[in-house]
C-alpha cells in the first residue's frame, strides 16, 4: 500500500510540475530539474517526500520566479507544502507528504527519468482502468430553466461513486471494505445537460494517502461524448462505530489499484 501511496503523491507532484513549467514557458528545460525522494540516508525530516534542485544556469529569471510561484501555489491547492532554499547557483524546493508513510518504497535520485521517458516529466492523468457508469436524466432532476440543476450533479457523482463500489465488490467475491466519508465537493461545469440524455460517468482514483483518497469523475453525453463537467470528491477514511477519523484499509486499497493514479 505505501509504494501505491508514493506512486499516486509523485504523480500528483509531477503533474503540477509539468503544469508549473507550461505555465511559466520553462517546459524544455527539463535537464536543469533533479528529483529526488527522501529516504532516511538523505533527510533526517519525516515529513519530507521529495528535493528539487533546478540549475539556474540558462533559465531566465523572471520566467524562474514565475515557475517557483506556480508550482508552489499549485501544490498548496492538492495540500501539498512546500519550502524554497536559494543556493548560489541552483534552487531547492523541499516538497513535504500530505500524509504519513512509514517507509519509502520508491528510494534514490531519478533525474526525472520516470517509467522510461529519459528527460521528461511524466505524469498520469488517467489510471490502467476506469470504471463507467450510466445515467439516465429525469424530469426531477430539472430546474425552472429546463436543464439539470447544479445540486443535482452530486446526486449523479454519489450514484457514480456506488456503482463503482458495487461493481469492484462484484469482482471481488462480494466484499470490500468502503470505510471512509466525503470531504468536500469540487464540480466544474461544462455545459448545460437537458431532459432525455443518456450520460456516462468515468470514476477513478487519484491522491491516495493514508488516511484520504480523490474520487474522480468526468462526466459525458453518452452519444455524442461532448464533455458535460468535471469533478472530483475529496473522500476520509472513517470509523463509523468509533467516530474518528482512521487509516485507508489496504484491501480496499489493494483492489482499487488499477482504478488509481
Amino acid at each position: 500500500m505505501e509504494k501505491l501511496i508514493v506512486e499516486s503523491i509523485s504523480n500528483t507532484v509531477f503533474c503540477r510540475l509539468k503544469e508549473a513549467l507550461n505555465l511559466s514557458g520553462l517546459r524544455k528545460l527539463a535537464d536543469n530539474f533533479e528529483f529526488n525522494y527522501a529516504n532516511s540516508k538523505q533527510s533526517s525530516d519525516k515529513k519530507l517526500f521529495g528535493i528539487l534542485k533546478i540549475s539556474t544556469n540558462g533559465i531566465d529569471r523572471v520566467k524562474l520566479g514565475m515557475f517557483l510561484q506556480a508550482f508552489s501555489l499549485l501544490l498548496e491547492e492538492e495540500n501539498i507544502k512546500t519550502s524554497i532554499e536559494k543556493k548560489s547557483d541552483f534552487y531547492i524546493i523541499s516538497i513535504f507528504k500530505p500524509s504519513k508513510i512509514s517507509k519509502q518504497e520508491v528510494k534514490g535520485v531519478l533525474n526525472l527519468k520516470i517509467e522510461g521517458e529519459d528527460k521528461k516529466i511524466y505524469c498520469k492523468h488517467r489510471p490502467k482502468k476506469v470504471y463507467k457508469h450510466k445515467i439516465k436524466v429525469r424530469f426531477r432532476d430539472l430546474d425552472a430553466m429546463g436543464h439539470v440543476s447544479n445540486n443535482v450533479f452530486l446526486v449523479y457523482l454519489e450514484e457514480s461513486r456506488v456503482g463503482f463500489r458495487d461493481y469492484i465488490a462484484k469482482h471481488n467475491e462480494g466484499t470490500l471494505d468502503f470505510s471512509s466519508v466525503v470531504a468536500s465537493h469540487n464540480i466544474e461545469y461544462v455545459a448545460p445537460i437537458f431532459l432525455g440524455e443518456e450520460l456516462e460517468v468515468e470514476v477513478f482514483i487519484s491522491h491516495l494517502t493514508e488516511k484520504s483518497y480523490r474520487f474522480n469523475y468526468r462526466i459525458f453525453n453518452k452519444k455524442t461524448k461532448e464533455l458535460k463537467a468535471i469533478a472530483y470528491t475529496q473522500m476520509i477514511g472513517y470509523d463509523y462505530k468509533k467516530q474518528v477519523v482512521k487509516p485507508i484499509p489496504k484491501e480496499f486499497t489493494l483492489q482499487m489499484t488499477d482504478y488509481i493514479v
